[in-house]
């Protein structure tokens, strides 16, 4: 009787000492996870995992970035400034699309009103529209970092006529896309 005893007591120490343990753990394994999870809601726009498209960096002979260091606002990070370029070129690129085929159907993905409408209505189908060239200056960059204001000198082509264009831009940033909702353009034909 005294060997049965002895195993409860055994037992009983091992459990004893093993339940401060597997609570300890299980607190740090559950304060990990906690932390884990709040990384998600630092620093980083929720809505950005719900993009949906790709970062697309233009060639520099396509667009580049001459400053972005703004007048007014804060400096986007580098990922910021890469997100922007990206949408800015594929706007173009949408609008070239839509002159050659006709189709308008992605073009609200990189415009907002009320310049989308205002580009829809200008849509020629077979026009051959190609912009190039794009150099880009930073003039706003918003604190809160939704809204962004550029400088775009670039070189377009519309039905073999060569062109140089000035343009103030104002982009935002809706359900976690990059937008161009204003845009003031100035083209000038090369000799």
């Amino acid at each position: 009787m005294g060997a049965v005893i002895t195993k409860t007591r055994t037992k009983i120490a091992i459990a004893v000492i093993m339940m401060p343990i597997l609570i300890g753990g299980a607190l740090v394994a559950l304060g990990a996870l906690s932390e884990f999870l709040s990384r998600f809601q630092e620093g980083a726009d929720p809505s950005s995992i719900f993009r949906g498209h790709e970062l697309v960096i233009p060639a520099e002979d396509e667009a580049v970035w001459l400053t972005t260091a703004p007048l007014s606002g804060v400096s986007p990070s580098r990922a910021q400034q890469e997100e922007l370029i990206a949408a800015y070129w594929l706007a173009w690129e949408a609008l070239s699309r839509a002159h050659e085929t006709g189709q308008t159907d992605d073009l609200s993905t990189y415009w907002a009103s009320p310049v989308l409408e205002t580009i829809r209505e200008g849509i020629t189908e077979g026009q051959h529209y190609i912009t190039r060239e794009h150099e880009l200056s930073l003039l706003f960059f918003s604190d809160d970092r939704s809204v962004a204001q550029l400088e775009d000198t670039f070189s377009v082509t519309i039905n073999d006529i060569d062109m140089t264009a000035h343009a103030t831009v104002t982009l935002t940033l809706d359900t976690g896309r990059w937008r161009i909702r204003f845009l003031d353009i100035e083209y000038m034909i090369n000799n």
